[in-house]
């Protein structure tokens, strides 16, 4: 299944998945993983309290913001 992410959508409603997070920022799903493990991925959720993650994606134009300010 592919996700598919519609730029014009209001972001606090679009929901990526890890692997849609790991191909927006160009990453392998591995990355976003340990991203997670270490405390430094975007803010995430788990629906339901499950095992899934899942990211808004105003969080990650959030945390994208961030990181270019750290580094700028």
């Amino acid at each position: 299944m592919q996700t598919k992410i519609v730029e014009q959508a209001d972001p606090t409603q679009v929901i990526l998945d890890a692997k849609a997070l790991a191909t927006r920022e160009g990453v392998k799903l591995n990355t976003v993983r340990v991203w997670e493990m270490k405390g430094v991925a975007p803010k995430s959720f788990r629906p339901g309290g499950g095992r899934l993650v899942r990211y808004r994606l105003s969080d990650v134009i959030e945390w994208e913001q961030s990181h270019m300010n750290a580094t700028a």
